[in-house]
């Protein structure tokens, strides 16, 4: 039998007791143990923002205040 945590958990970072998949707070010791995002969350985020703010922003409005027509 392994001794790791099954498919599924994780372990807690101050205890090491096993946490569920969605388990935030540790049952045997109350740790907070935020669950991880993935690395292109922050990617996706920031592509979304700036999407936004290209569609939203009229440019030759934004040309003109600073002199640039």
């Amino acid at each position: 039998m392994a001794s790791g945590p099954l498919a599924g958990q994780r372990l807690c970072r101050n205890c090491r007791a096993p946490l569920e998949e969605e388990q935030e707070i540790c049952p045997a010791c109350h740790t907070h143990n935020p669950i991880p995002k993935p690395w292109y969350v922050p990617i996706v985020g920031g592509a979304i923002v700036v999407l936004i703010f290209y569609l939203l922003v009229d440019f030759g409005d934004v040309f003109q205040v600073l002199g640039l027509d």
